[in-house]
């Protein structure tokens, strides 16, 4: 990867690890932990857990902008808060994913869960790699974030989870 970005943009792709890393620890805020422990989940509480982390992805997708612009200000890095307006936009897609892996962990499909997450990471893997080719810079980054969400939301959705749980 050294070869394709400069030292600044592995710096760059550092900070964006941080902001997407500490929001999606953030947007679970253990509700599923929780969910797990009861003896039988109900649609109220997938209505509930999905319900609380779109208005947490909301918060984060808010203040991430708005740090990541001061931040961008303070360091000198320019349109560092557009890369991070466009990842954050992930997150939205991350909080239907933790109902449904939260709807697989209630029936203890694990195996699901690995498949779909390993297919779109191998995907997500090999897009990092294309963009990175094609001189797309921190943007590879950027998209193979947005992009490995979208696949595991679209594996999902493949899945019809929508209607078991939403």
């Amino acid at each position: 990867m050294m070869q394709y970005l400069s030292v600044a943009e592995m710096g760059i792709a550092s900070i964006l690890t941080i902001f997407f890393g500490l929001s999606t620890l953030v947007l679970d805020s253990g509700f599923s932990g929780a969910f797990l422990r009861k003896e039988k989940i109900e649609k109220a509480d997938y209505d509930f857990l999905y319900t609380n982390s779109l208005l947490i992805a909301l918060l984060l997708y808010i203040s991430s902008v708005i740090i990541s612009y001061f931040l961008g200000n303070i360091k000198n890095i320019d349109n560092l808060y557009i890369y991070v307006s466009i990842m954050m936009l992930s997150i939205f897609l991350k909080n239907k994913i933790i109902v449904f892996n939260l709807f697989l962990l209630s029936k203890r499909d694990f195996k699901e869960i690995a498949k779909i997450n390993n297919i779109s990471q191998v995907f997500s893997f090999f897009i990092l790699l294309f963009l990175l080719l094609n001189n797309f810079k921190i943007y590879s980054f950027v998209f193979q974030i947005l992009l490995e969400s979208f696949f595991v939301y679209f594996l999902y959705s493949r899945k019809n989870y929508f209607n078991c749980v939403l």
